[in-house]
């Protein structure tokens, strides 16, 4: 679980909300963020209503961050705390379509050659062909963040064209 206290990025330009009032504009803040899980989270108000906590569960690291960042920017919220966890891996056919995925709309016109496969222990395996060393850390890159991905067993084959 990832925990992070989010300091309000206008402490003195505006009042300062509490309670549902506030609890609302962080999920409207979330709402915004096109892709992310508003649905998949809880945002509570604790402590008598001057801190809202933001916890569940979302699918990326990515979103863990966006999280931290958009809830920073929302004004007259003095205190968020941000608890989420990211799922494990879904099915090694599910890894795989998601980065093919995100290779195609990354241009990496070879996402055919490229295969992955994730064990239920967090271990990504990566094996094919690339045409640069370049696109094989770009597709490290993606791999690394999926879903319940902790390491990766690369085996990409750098063949210029």
């Amino acid at each position: 679980m990832t925990t992070t206290r989010v300091p309000s990025a206008f402490p003195d330009s505006c009042p300062v909300l509490a309670g549902e009032e506030a609890a609302r504009r962080v999920r409207r803040a979330l709402r915004r963020w096109r892709g992310f899980p508003v649905d998949a989270v809880e945002v509570e108000v604790e402590e008598g209503g001057t801190r809202v906590v933001v916890s569940g569960t979302v699918e990326w690291s990515h979103q863990v961050t966006g999280a931290r960042l958009v809830v920073a920017d929302v004004p007259g919220v003095p205190r968020v705390v941000v608890h989420l966890d990211i799922a494990r891996p879904r099915a090694d056919s599910d890894a795989e379509r998601a980065v093919r995925h995100a290779l195609v709309a990354e241009a990496l016109s070879r996402a055919e050659h490229i295969h992955v496969a994730v064990d239920g222990e967090g271990t990504a395996s990566t094996w094919g062909h690339v045409r640069s060393f370049t696109e094989r850390h770009e597709v490290e890159a993606l791999v690394r963040i999926l879903p319940g991905v902790d390491r990766i067993d690369s085996d990409l084959e750098v063949r210029p064209d």
